[in-house]
């Protein structure tokens, strides 16, 4: 846990940082505190690269039009192995489903549009990627 507000943090524990991102304002919330959402397990399979771990790479649901992101498959409520990213505890409206990783490293990223639903099994595909890209992409969220 990290507490608020959030400064920012890095993709890599490589000394040089792949990708580093920084919050002018960032806090922890109880995210479905205004949504009243019902709650699924879901299985996002990522395609494109090999060794997808938790090592090497985060994912977030960022729930479109509410301004919050969730932290998917690294917390209590999940994992990331083996190129597939599980999550018992999913909001069920839509979402971007985010992946970000560092492998050999190259910097990856990529993201699908869902509705998650109960025991849905989706597939991401990332692809290598420039930090400007990545920003971009983020952005596009919005």
């Amino acid at each position: 846990f990290v507490i608020s507000p959030v400064g920012g943090f890095n993709f890599t524990s490589s000394p040089d940082s792949i990708y580093i991102i920084n919050c002018d304002s960032l806090g922890w919330g109880n995210a479905d505190v205004f949504m009243s959402p019902t709650y699924v397990p879901c299985t996002f399979t990522v395609n494109g690269a090999s060794n997808v771990s938790s090592a090497n790479t985060k994912a977030y649901c960022v729930y479109d039009g509410k301004n919050t992101v969730w932290p998917s498959g690294g917390s209590s409520y999940g994992s990331i192995s083996n190129n597939v990213i599980t999550d018992q505890h999913i909001a069920s409206i839509p979402i971007h489903f985010l992946v970000i990783s560092v492998i050999d490293n190259t910097l990856y990223a990529g993201s699908t549009a869902v509705t998650p639903a109960l025991n849905g099994n989706y597939p991401v595909t990332i692809a290598p990627i420039t930090k400007e890209s990545l920003d971009a992409l983020i952005l596009s969220f919005h």
